[in-house]
């Protein structure tokens, strides 16, 4: 019996329609004024705090990601570039304690020397091509600050994600169409490594099975980053944050609307002694 994602995918972007059309819009308004080069002021220093933001929530403990960027962009709400760059230091940490220059500090200054002197909007397309000759946030932060403002190609990989690729099962279908190596030989690469292929393989789920799912216009085949907004309800735990928290830490496959469609559950099924035979993919 074949595990149907397809159809799983459909019942879960149903499930949380309303406020993924809502964060759609949202993003595919900051993306036509990138694009086109039409920001205001306003909106270009935003986008800076924003930046500054992404980098300081680097190494945190993921629970309250969004809570955290809200309490750094609030401290700085009112401050213009130029006010960032002079009190670069009050907002992030300059040296470490045997004196070195922050890796955080350092991340932010080279960004934004490189704005001083290039267009914000050419710097966020190029975040886009990975291997790009601009300074990066990172892997993760990258595709965070890119999905944010409706740039949905590629995909920030979380605990969240990661969570619904093993569980699903689409790790396992993406090694086994994908790739002739193990599927637990990705804990074998470095972090980066890690990151990229799981990004890859969220990429390669949706080509197979979003190729008939649009929301907003956007088809998800060619948008992966527009389930990542639905993962991150289902899976989060913070329901403050607005998650639903059904795939977090303790799985409710109950009250799941993917469950049909879940490798966890079928080997939960199996554990209680109601075998179904699966095949992934």
């Amino acid at each position: 019996m074949k595990i149907d994602y397809r159809d799983g995918i459909k019942r879960l972007i149903k499930e949380y329609e309303p406020v993924t059309r809502s964060k759609i819009a949202e993003g595919v308004k900051w993306r036509g004024k990138i694009e086109s080069n039409t920001l205001s002021s306003d909106e270009r220093e935003n986008l800076f705090r924003n930046i500054i933001g992404q980098i300081l929530v680097q190494g945190r403990n993921a629970k309250g990601v969004e809570t955290q960027l809200d309490k750094i962009e609030e401290k700085i709400r009112n401050w213009s570039l130029e006010n960032i760059e002079k009190n670069i230091d009050d907002i992030i940490k300059r040296k470490d304690k045997k004196g070195r220059i922050t890796r955080k500090y350092a991340l932010a200054s080279a960004i934004l020397e490189h704005l001083r002197e290039n267009n914000i909007c050419k710097w966020i397309l190029g975040l886009l091509e990975v291997d790009a000759d601009i300074p990066h946030l990172g892997p993760k932060s990258d595709a965070d600050f890119l999905k944010e403002h409706g740039f949905y190609e590629r995909v920030p990989i979380d605990r969240h994600t990661q969570r619904f690729l093993f569980r699903t099962g689409a790790l396992h279908w993406f090694f086994k169409k994908h790739s002739s190596e193990d599927v637990y030989t990705i804990f074998a690469g470095s972090y980066q490594q890690r990151i990229r292929l799981l990004e890859k393989c969220l990429v390669e789920f949706c080509k197979e099975f979003c190729s008939d799912v649009s929301i907003e216009k956007l088809n998800l085949s060619e948008n992966p980053g527009i389930l990542d907004i639905i993962i991150w309800r289902h899976c989060g735990e913070d329901e403050k944050l607005g998650c639903a928290n059904i795939c977090g830490i303790e799985p409710k496959c109950n009250i799941c609307v993917f469950r049909e469609t879940c490798l966890w559950d079928r080997l939960s099924q199996l554990m209680l002694g109601n075998p179904q035979q699966s095949e992934i993919g």
